[in-house]
């Protein structure tokens, strides 16, 4: 758990120290109103420059923050606003409306270039007032110069948000309006037939006078026939954009009366406005974002099984557009980066799937049995295996999202501090695993004892502690720290076999080599299957002092396998053992005695024995 939580506190403070990297600038500045303004060009009129460029060019946008500060109620008096809002009752209201739309959806899209493009000058600026030792322009002008560009993007942010809420509300206005809506649809759709044959004889007339603007060029001459010739083709593309506008309007009139009688032939009048919208001098955006409020409109008063009998390839394809956009739509901003739902989906998806990868890295390699491997090395290949995949899941994510993986060393200062302060042991048991596994001392299945007298089994070595399991089958966690810091006694590092001294003792005027031979013909004849003996290690008895009450000696017998990490019970058995063969070949084993001796004395002792002298019934002495 402590382990997930330092992974977790380490994400965030990196994406905070990425987004939220500091300028030298006063943020109050940001937002501050016009009298702020006010004041600071006051002072800079009264402060003299040496530089009259500079200056010049610091009072001109201090006049221009002021400007954008005092415009914020614009929007609400914007023509393009309030014609959007009308509710139209008569044809050419319709009309209007409809021009109005499309004027709408392109602004629309000017402004999100215009504030993608404000965003990279923020992006710009902010790199260069991050470097105090190499700006190439007046900090002072540069810091102004970011104010008005940030005040700008929040404008035109505004702006946007204002057009789209009315945008969001135009279906409704429009739906409430149809029932005002009549008039003949034969007169428009002969209107129609019309401009489309007068549409060809223009296309016609544009074909020919290239040819003979090309023919013009080529043989050199550049005098008053090419001009006309010139003029020409503008008149036809202003009459043509003409036609083609009343066209549209026509179109919509005859789709809104459809979607009034609730016909379906209004799929058929949409899809010729996207045709001829395709024709003229209008962004491909515009388009997209008509067709959305198409949807909507036939949604709601056509309903969704129309809407699913009647589609085309295309109509298909713009829902799946419509969807896009939807989801890749900004959510919220962090610094400057947009997150969509698309992207935090994304972004998820591939930190989960880096996470997957390095659990399913780690379980196959701890699966692996093979003699090569031992469980000390699975262990440490599947820890730091999983720990770089993660690592660089993470460092994917933070990509993908856009952001600066150079600005994270901002973070260092605030992430030094947050150790030194709450998480100075975690770290510091995380670096002793990272020891522990690379040098090997303790590995998984030794049997180690600590200096408190703790001993048992190493069961699993993980980044931040190792857990011990002892003979009583009791699991306890020990931070890696202690074992890099404190004496530990490993009794398996190199091999099993573990040499026993079992303590015990003979009375006086018992025969050394008597005891000698009885034990180690007793351990000869046991069955204990785990005694080893070799050359530099055989059984031995041998004699280590004569105490108060016994001739002390000690057996030398060495272990191997299993019960060597049964100290207790090996022990006890190997005593037992020699408490039987001396008790069977007749040697005491003494306890402790002590003897009292009372020596005579030749000299009498003298006695000396007093008597109180008798007092006089009155209290008068004799």
């Amino acid at each position: 758990m402590q382990r997930r939580l330092v992974w977790i506190i380490l994400y965030f403070t990196l994406i905070s120290g990425a987004l939220f990297a500091e300028i030298p600038i006063d943020k109050s500045l940001l937002d501050a109103n016009a009298s702020r303004y006010k004041t600071m060009l006051a002072t800079l009129e009264k402060t003299p420059n040496p530089d009259p460029l500079q200056a010049s060019l610091q009072k001109a946008l201090l006049n221009r923050l002021i400007a954008l500060s005092q415009s914020h109620t614009l929007s609400r008096n914007d023509p393009l606003l309030r014609l959007l809002k009308m509710h139209p009752r008569r044809l050419d209201e319709f009309r209007q409306l409809f021009e109005t739309v499309l004027a709408a959806q392109e602004r629309l899209l000017s402004l999100e270039k215009e504030i993608q493009k404000r965003r990279e000058e923020l992006t710009e600026l902010a790199n260069e007032l991050k470097k105090p030792k190499k700006y190439k322009r007046d900090p002072k002008t540069l810091r102004l110069q970011y104010l008005y560009t940030y005040r700008l993007l929040q404008q035109k942010k505004q702006e946007r948000r204002a057009l789209e809420t009315t945008l969001a509300g135009l279906p409704d206005r429009i739906l409430k309006s149809l029932k005002y809506l009549h008039f003949d649809p034969k007169s428009l759709e002969e209107e129609i037939r019309r401009n489309d044959e007068r549409l060809q004889a223009l296309e016609r007339s544009t074909r020919d006078l290239e040819l003979e603007r090309e023919r013009l060029q080529l043989s050199g001459y550049d005098g008053k026939e090419l001009q006309q010739v010139l003029k020409g083709l503008e008149g036809i593309r202003k009459a043509r954009n003409d036609l083609i506008g009343r066209q549209l309007e026509n179109l919509a009139l005859l789709y809104a009366l459809a979607l009034k009688e609730k016909s379906e032939t209004a799929f058929g009048y949409q899809k010729q406005i996207i045709d001829f919208l395709g024709k003229m001098d209008y962004p491909a955006g515009v388009a997209s974002r008509l067709e959305t409020l198409f949807l909507q409109l036939n949604r709601r008063r056509l309903g969704m099984a129309a809407i699913l009998k009647s589609a085309t390839d295309e109509e298909l394809r713009h829902s799946t557009r419509l969807f896009w956009e939807k989801i890749n739509a900004p959510i919220f901003t962090l610094g400057k980066t947009d997150l969509s739902l698309f992207k935090i989906i994304v972004a998820l998806l591939i930190f989960l799937a880096g996470y997957l990868v390095g659990w399913l890295y780690k379980r196959s390699i701890n699966r692996i049995d093979s003699r090569n491997l031992t469980p000390g090395t699975r262990t440490l290949l599947a820890n730091i295996g999983f720990y770089i995949i993660v690592i660089v899941a993470f460092f994917s994510t933070l990509r993908f999202l856009g952001i600066s993986l150079t600005s994270i060393a901002l973070v260092a200062g605030a992430l030094s501090v947050g150790i030194g302060f709450g998480l100075q042991n975690i770290v510091s048991n995380f670096v002793s695993g990272i020891i522990l596994m690379f040098e090997r001392s303790i590995k998984i299945g030794d049997y180690i004892e600590l200096d408190d007298g703790l001993s048992g089994y190493v069961t699993d070595v993980r980044m931040r502690s190792v857990t011990i399991t002892t003979n009583g089958n009791i699991d306890i966690i020990v931070p890696n720290q202690q074992l890099i810091q404190n004496r530990v006694v490993n009794w398996t590092m190199n091999d099993k076999i573990r040499r026993f001294e079992i303590p015990f003792g003979v009375a006086y005027g018992t025969p050394v080599e008597r005891v000698v031979q009885v034990v180690m013909e007793a351990v000869g004849r046991s069955d204990f299957q785990e005694i080893y003996s070799s050359k530099e290690r055989s059984t031995q008895v041998v004699m280590t002092g004569m105490g108060d009450s016994s001739v002390d000696f000690k057996l030398f017998v060495w272990i191997k396998g299993p019960k060597a990490l049964r100290p207790l019970r090996t022990t006890s058995r190997f005593l037992v053992l020699i408490y039987t063969a001396l008790n069977e070949a007749g040697i005491e084993i003494p306890f402790p005695q002590r003897d009292l001796h009372l020596r005579s004395v030749d000299t009498p002792l003298p006695v000396l024995i007093t008597e109180e002298s008798p007092k006089k019934e009155n209290g008068d002495e004799t």
